[in-house]
């Protein structure tokens, strides 16, 4: 909400958001791509293995990001989607403060890929894919239709349009 708040008060040009762009009236959005969640757990008693099935889930003390965060949602969907039972014990909405409660031992999350990055100096916990199932999320550049923008922000607009223009082209030629 504080980028959509952000963008429709002129403060930012453009923003980048997951799980849909808005239904502001001023608001737009380009959808870039869909983005994979992973499995994260602490190294300490974490299975082994590099894939986890969804059903496993329902065994751990699950970390989430907060109740109303749209990627909470995907998340709980594509579970309830699977019959799989949660077992949420903490809810946050950094997901820095997420990857810390993983490492302590509290329990294991899922995160977006992105987020993962095994150069980080704290890097203290395993990463899993899904065996069954690819849980992902949509990632939109969301940016105010009736702001009147810069020449340089006008241009990267184009070219975000541009880029999309092309890639469904290139899907629909590959027909």
């Amino acid at each position: 909400n504080e980028i959509l708040d952000d963008i429709e008060k002129n403060r930012a040009d453009f923003g980048f958001v997951a799980c849909g762009a808005s239904e502001r009236k001023n608001i737009s959005g380009i959808y870039l791509k869909e983005e994979e969640m992973v499995l994260i757990a602490p190294i300490n008693g974490a299975p082994h293995g590099g894939e986890i099935s969804t059903k496993e889930i329902s065994s751990f003390k699950l970390v989430l990001f907060d109740k109303c965060s749209p990627s909470r949602k995907y998340i709980e969907k594509a579970l309830k989607d699977k019959k799989v039972k949660i077992n949420v014990t903490m809810e946050m909405d950094n997901i820095e403060a997420i990857k810390a409660t993983v490492i302590s031992g509290a329990g294991v999350s899922i995160v977006p890929s992105s987020c993962v990055r095994p150069e980080e100096p704290d890097y203290k916990y395993k990463v899993y894919r899904f065996s069954d199932m690819k849980i992902t999320r949509p990632i939109y550049m969301v940016y105010n239709k009736k702001r009147k923008m810069s020449s340089s922000a006008s241009a990267f607009l184009n070219k975000m349009l541009e880029r999309k223009r092309i890639g469904l082209e290139a899907k629909v030629n590959a027909f």
